[in-house]
């Protein structure tokens, strides 16, 4: 009886679950979640929105409804990797994640030896942090290891019994790398000479452009970088004789509160990177010349001050101290448009120096054909990004010939001169007031017109990006500059004897083959007696010539002229 009784139960539910079932359940929408990790060990997991892990088809493989996943990968020693992911329906969503390593403590290897046969040399080696109070002496060793070391500058220096002192010279120690240093020791009596003077004899920027900057009223030498920017230093070692020295010990210290965050090391711009190099020591080479590179390693601005100094058989002497003045990374594009045409921007390829090439214009009676231009900068900070020890900077537009243009009256170029004269810069505020330059700040537009009766004319623009300096002591201003660029500007005569034009051009254009106007009532307007319009394929419909000694034809047989173009031979 209780056999049928549980039978009869299953039937009715069974029965009851029937009645309820619709005739079709809806189709559940899936895609493909297929995840490619380096390092191969790394754990990956995969949530939905409660959080729930969700188990793999395959290896790195998943079916899943569409919607939002989070995807985390981890590794042991990298730093983990979180996102989120959309799958879609029918669709496979790839997702690739490298992890980074952990950067760890790093380390420092010094060995000593003699700079003529080799062999290992027993000293004392002395480290200290750069900015802390960390300090390291290890005495009676031709070799010592450093570990634990934090990311920073350190200055180590080493003394031998019988040997020219070595040091200070300041390292560069990035996390998670161990550093080597061998020391090469000079024995006493083996250079030769004693060095008379210690000069920066040249500095260049990361393009291997050599530049020339001195702070007049501090008296120095100043070198001026971007954040991340390469800058060469060369420097000279002379003996009583103002002969080079060769083999001479040479050592770089920077002071200043920017001081960790440069690193040095030995080469020439280009030749070598920071995390390539070992460092062995500066040396004077055959012409008494060591080459060493400084980058700063952040993006906010500081300023250090650099001396360099070398060791000759019985003494030391160092050059004098150079300003260096690190500021952000910066992008400069020249904005230029005549009249009210729009604007186009022309990237400037390097900091110094930089030619942008020669820019045609037609000049047109009766038109606005003002010349407008400024200089976008673009960084990791606002504006110019000066930094505190730079109390400002402008930028100077020169034009030649300066009797070929006038400056437009909205440029205002005359605004900073009585700031340029409080700021020491005399020379350039009197070169503003006759007319021969404009200066503006930041991103302010100016502006020129040419000289109708000079046409056709071709002039240089010659753009500089002045800093001016400060010095915090004396509160007096020096100016330097940081980086400049130049290019030709050329206007067309406002008539022709042969124009081009082509109604696909997409500018307006100027009447050349290469650059033909865009409409056939401006070349109407612009071409002389005698003259010929040459027409490239297109549709002319519903011009009326009436100047009877011109010329108009398809150019070099073009076929595709189409449309009216009459000419009434009576005027």
């Amino acid at each position: 009886m209780k056999r049928l009784l549980a039978l009869f139960i299953a039937l009715s539910a069974a029965l009851l679950l029937s009645a309820c079932k619709p005739d079709s359940l809806p189709e559940l929408t899936t895609g493909e979640l297929r995840v490619s990790v380096s390092p191969a060990e790394a754990t990956v997991k995969v949530r939905d929105s409660l959080d729930n892990e969700l188990k793999e088809k395959s290896s790195r493989h998943w079916v899943l409804p569409a919607g939002s996943y989070s995807v985390s990968v981890a590794a042991a020693g990298y730093e983990s990797h979180d996102r989120t992911v959309h799958v879609t329906s029918g669709e496979t969503t790839a997702v690739t994640v490298e992890l980074v390593k952990v950067a760890g403590p790093s380390s420092l290897a010094i060995t000593l030896q003699d700079r003529d046969t080799g062999s290992a040399v027993t000293g004392t080696i002395e480290v200290e942090r750069v900015g802390s109070d960390q300090g390291w002496k290890h005495s009676d060793l031709a070799h010592t290891s450093l570990d634990g070391l934090t990311e920073g500058n350190y200055r180590v220096s080493v003394s031998a019994e019988g040997y020219l002192p070595w040091g200070p010279q300041v390292l560069s120690i990035r996390s998670g790398e161990d550093a080597a240093l061998a020391v090469t020791l000079v024995r006493q009596g083996a250079i030769g000479a004693n060095v008379a003077s210690v000069r920066i004899a040249s500095i260049v920027d990361g393009d291997g452009l050599e530049y020339e900057v001195t702070d007049e009223v501090a008296a120095r030498q100043v070198l001026l970088a971007h954040a991340g920017e390469q800058v060469g230093v060369t420097v000279e070692v002379l003996d009583e004789s103002d002969e080079p020295i060769a083999g001479a010990p040479v050592t770089v210290n920077l002071t200043g509160l920017g001081t960790n965050h440069v690193a040095i090391y030995p080469g020439k711009v280009g030749g070598v990177s920071a995390s390539s190099v070992v460092f062995s020591g500066l040396r004077t080479d055959d012409q008494g010349r060591a080459y060493f590179i400084l980058e700063s390693l952040v993006s906010s601005p500081f300023r250090s001050f650099l001396v360099v100094t070398a060791v000759g058989d019985n003494n030391v002497a160092a050059s004098t101290s150079a300003a260096a003045y690190f500021t952000p990374k910066f992008e400069y594009t020249h904005v230029h448009g005549v009249g009210g045409a729009d604007q186009d921007e022309v990237a400037v390829p390097q900091r110094l120096d930089a030619h942008l090439g020669s820019f045609q214009n037609r000049y047109w009676p009766g038109e606005d054909n003002t010349y407008r231009f400024h200089t976008k900068v673009e960084g990791s900070h606002s504006g110019l990004g000066i930094p505190t020890l730079i109390e400002g900077g402008f930028f100077v537009y020169r034009v030649s010939p300066p009797s070929a243009i006038e400056w437009a009256a909205d440029s205002d170029c005359t605004m900073w001169v009585n700031d340029l004269e409080s700021s020491g810069l005399a020379d350039l505020a009197a070169e503003v007031r006759d007319g021969e330059a404009c200066v503006i700040k930041d991103s302010d537009e100016a502006g020129f017109t040419p000289v109708e009766g000079e046409l056709p004319i071709e002039v240089t623009i010659d753009a500089e990006l002045i800093m001016v300096l400060v010095n915090e002591e004396t509160y007096e201003y020096s100016a330097a500059t940081f980086a400049s660029y130049s290019l030709q500007k050329e206007w067309l005569d406002s008539s022709a004897t042969e124009l081009h034009v082509d109604p696909e051009a997409i500018t307006r254009g100027i009447g050349t083959l290469e650059s033909p106007l865009r409409d056939l009532s401006d070349a109407l307007n612009l071409i002389e007696d005698g003259g010929t319009i040459y027409l490239h394929a297109g549709d002319y419909n519903g011009f009326n010539v009436k100047t009877p000694d011109i010329t108009v034809s398809s150019y070099d047989g073009e076929a595709q002229v189409v449309g009216t173009v009459r000419v009434d031979a009576n005027g």
